[in-house]
């Protein structure tokens, strides 16, 4: 097998790969290290020349199956599978003692029960001193059918090594806890470094660095300057091992040919995690890409975690932290939305429409070409966060789609998750290949995954913006029927048509509703939905229309348009109307209002337009759909 980078449940990086003879002299030293105990419970002995002469066993075995584990580049951990025929074999397990409790028997487990499959291998025996705890919950831990006898003080386990839905998920919510420990430091870190910064105060270096100071960052910010104690007001460090305290994230952001001696000052320095600004990577061909892969290889070595390269940067609004590591322009208020973006044009985009909207945002982060943190990881990072109440991401290519599918649905049965994604025409696929080192799968591919996932598709960053602040706003409609009332009978006409574009059922009320709805319209005979309220309609009239719409169990949402007139207080209505909504919070209502001033009232959500209410009405009932659905 090649190696695999896993995380302990710590959140720190392990690699996983398959044992070679020159680990011999690792080997031997992992057993005579090893504490009594752990000896003990490993071979039923305190002898460790039984340990190794089992190492000695292993080096010269063939038909044995061997994983080795790394940490740093010293081996940690040994999994092992003696045949005892062609379809089981017997498995064997040690862990340096420093690393108990961090999940890597469980680990070592998985990846030698899929090395085994490959083999043509389905069952695994294993025997266990009946006190060996930490053993027997590894393979509790990894969500296998096992069955169990006692033999003379020895527990005898026969584990079934199938792919069951209980052993994937057991899997990805230990992937789900480790993700959340791992990059914690990059997304609320309590100091940065930001390399790369001109005393001049030019360049996409400076720029950051004014950004997370003028930001209000509420952490120690430090600048690497080859010769300077202070730029732009910050103070300056010629390397960060010169610092004496802990740093959490290094912002690089020098020319692509000198970002790994950044990095490396930065791993020297301990610093857990990077954002690596630099262009001029896999984006920029075979050179670029090579160059990538020794970044990427550099950081894993050094248990690092690398959002980038060729990226804008990441946004934490927890009001503790206030950190804007971006070149970008200003910041959304603080919020629930998380934020994952591929393409940094489309991220300034995005955070651009979400401040104009008043949509608030918790975390962004500009993915740039992937070389380590992915969508994926942002996931299962945001899954158990309690203040992500929803997440978009703007994608160019998947990786490891198989993944996404899992995680991306796990994360939108707790969580609405919102996508748009780049690249799906050839002109955007060629696109993508420059722009990111990117290229994604057909649209008819794209939106079978979404569908099989609950991912809510949106075309472009609009649609994304406009259902993420109807999901953060409003609760989720328990149907497709919708009122459209309103004070311009034309209006509702357009939009009953609109709605039947995006799927959604203006129904024909009741007559006892229509019956009182008659009392409070203004000489009009609209009443059956939509409603024409009369272009007299005054704040607590059409405030009366809604409530008496919405008392009813005949509607799953309202879209209400206001116009402008010289007869009407479009910011009372607003108020009025939110009042309405907070007596009837599990019925979602948006208010278009049009011809007069920008909306300022909280509690309303409001649209530009009627298709925009309508078209994340429509997506948010799909949604809604979805989570109804048995899985």
């Amino acid at each position: 097998m090649t190696a695999a980078d896993v995380l302990l449940t710590d959140g720190s990086l392990a690699v996983i790969r398959t044992l070679t003879p020159g680990d011999a002299a690792a080997l031997h030293e992992l057993h005579e290290s090893a504490s009594d105990e752990s000896v003990r419970m490993r071979f039923f002995s305190l002898a460790r020349r039984a340990a190794h002469k089992y190492v000695e066993h292993v080096l010269e075995s063939p038909s044995t199956l061997a994983l080795a584990a790394e940490v740093h580049g010293r081996l940690v951990g040994l999994a092992t599978a003696e045949p005892i025929d062609d379809r089981s074999s017997e498995v064997a397990f040690l862990v340096d003692d420093e690393l108990r409790g961090q999940g890597l028997g469980t680990l070592l487990l998985e990846h030698l029960a899929a090395l085994a499959r490959d083999r043509g291998v389905r069952r695994f025996e294993a025997e266990v001193l009946a006190e060996n705890s930490r053993m027997l919950k590894v393979f509790k831990d990894a969500g296998f059918r096992v069955e169990r006898r006692l033999d003379s003080g020895v527990q005898v386990l026969e584990v079934d090594t199938s792919v069951t839905a209980a052993v994937q998920d057991a899997a990805d919510l230990r992937e789900f806890r480790s993700e959340a420990h791992s990059l914690a430091p990059l997304l609320a870190p309590r100091s940065v470094a930001v390399y790369g910064v001109r005393r001049d105060g030019t360049g996409i270096g400076a720029t950051v660095l004014r950004a997370i100071r003028d930001g209000g960052y509420r952490g120690e910010l430090i600048a690497i300057h080859p010769s300077a104690v202070e730029v732009g007001g910050v103070p300056a460090l010629p390397s960060l091992t010169d610092h004496a305290g802990r740093v959490d994230l290094a912002v690089i952001a020098v020319p692509a040919h000198h970002a790994d001696v950044a990095l490396a000052d930065a791993g020297d320095a301990e610093v857990p995690a990077a954002v690596v600004i630099s262009s001029g990577f896999g984006e920029m061909g075979d050179a670029g890409a090579e160059l990538q892969h020794g970044l990427a290889a550099m950081a894993r070595r050094r248990g690092m975690r690398v959002v980038g390269p060729n990226c804008l940067g990441l946004v934490c609004n927890d009001p503790e932290v206030l950190l804007n590591a971006t070149f970008s322009g200003s910041v959304p208020p603080s919020g629930g939305l998380a934020v994952a973006s591929q393409s940094g044009g489309v991220g300034i985009v995005l955070m651009d429409l979400a401040g104009r909207a008043g949509l608030g945002v918790r975390y962004f982060v500009s993915l740039g070409n992937k070389a380590d943190v992915s969508s994926n990881d942002l996931l299962a990072a945001w899954y158990d966060d309690p203040e992500v109440t929803c997440a978009a991401l703007y994608l160019e290519s998947f990786g490891n789609a198989r993944k996404f599918a899992r995680f991306a649905r796990r994360f939108s049965e707790r969580k609405p998750l919102l996508a748009v994604v780049g690249g799906r025409s050839s002109g955007g696929k060629r696109a993508g290949a420059s722009h990111t080192a990117a290229a994604a799968s057909s649209e008819v591919a794209v939106r079978a995954l979404f569908a099989q996932a609950g991912v809510i598709a949106c075309s472009d960053a609009d649609e994304l913006v406009d259902t993420a602040r109807l999901l953060s706003g409003q609760p989720l409609p328990r149907g497709r029927r919708i009122a459209v009332v309103s004070n311009a009978g034309g209006l509702g006409v357009l939009a009953a048509d609109a709605a039947a574009d995006h799927r959604l059922d203006v129904v024909e009320f009741s007559p006892s509703r229509q019956h009182a709805l008659g009392a409070l319209v203004n000489q009009t005979t609209g009443t059956a939905n939509p409603v024409d309220a009369g272009a007299g309609a005054q704040p607590e009239q059409l405030a009366a229309i809604v409530d008496t719409v919405l008392s009813a169990d005949e509607v799953d949402a309202a879209v209400v348009l206001l116009v402008a007139t010289g007869d009407n207080d479009i910011e009372a209505t607003e108020r009025a109307l939110a009042e309405v909504g907070a007596q009837h919070p599990t019925i979602p209502m948006t208010l278009v209002p049009l011809g007069g001033p920008e909306p300022q009232c909280e509690g309303v959500t409001t649209y530009r337009s009627a298709a925009a209410a309508l078209g994340a009405l429509s997506r948010a009932a799909a949604y809604a759909e979805w989570r109804r659905a048995e899985p």
